[in-house]
C-alpha cells in the first residue's frame, strides 16, 4: 500500500521529513522519503537533476542518513558497467580513427552495439594490432 502526501506551506525553507501522533499512549510515525519520491514522480533537465543531487548530498550528510537501499545498489553497479562499456567502446573507436583515419559509420555502429566485456577486451586489441580496416571488420563479423 502507498499513499502519496502532497505536503505545502507558504514557507520556502519547510522540508517536513516525517508526520508523527500519538494518543492514549499509541504513537504512530510516517517517514517521507521525500528525494526518491521527486525523483520517481517527475523528469528535470540535466543542469537541475545535478543541482538537486548536490543538494541531496549535502541534505543527507546534515541528517546523517548514510542508507543506500538494494536499489540503488544494483542501479550504482549497473552505471559502473555501462561507463565500463562505452569507455571501452569510445576507446575502440579512438584507436580504429588514430590509425585508419575514416571509420565507416556503420563499424561505429557496430562497435557501440556490444555489450559483452570479453567481447570489447578483445575488440580493444584488435583494433591496436591487426593490420587494416578491413582486418579489423572481418574478425568483428566472425
Amino acid at each position: 500500500m502507498v499513499s502519496l502526501v502532497v505536503l505545502a506551506d507558504d514557507n520556502p525553507n519547510w522540508r517536513p521529513d516525517h508526520y508523527e501522533a500519538a494518543q492514549w499512549g499509541c504513537r504512530v510515525r510516517l517517514d517521507y522519503p521525500i528525494c526518491r519520491l521527486l525523483d520517481w514522480l517527475m523528469w528535470l533537465p540535466e543542469a537541475l537533476a545535478v543541482a538537486f543531487r548536490r543538494q541531496v548530498i549535502q541534505y543527507e550528510a546534515e541528517k546523517s542518513m548514510p542508507y543506500v537501499t538494494s536499489t540503488e545498489k544494483l542501479a550504482r553497479a549497473e552505471g559502473r558497467q555501462q561507463g565500463r562499456q562505452e569507455g571501452r567502446q569510445e576507446d575502440i573507436l579512438d584507436i580504429l580513427q588514430a590509425r585508419f583515419n575514416d571509420v565507416p559509420y556503420a563499424l561505429c555502429e557496430q562497435v557501440k552495439a556490444i555489450h559483452d566485456e570479453n567481447v570489447l577486451r578483445e575488440c580493444l586489441r584488435d583494433a591496436a594490432l591487426l593490420p587494416t580496416l578491413d582486418a579489423f571488420r572481418a574478425k568483428l563479423c566472425r
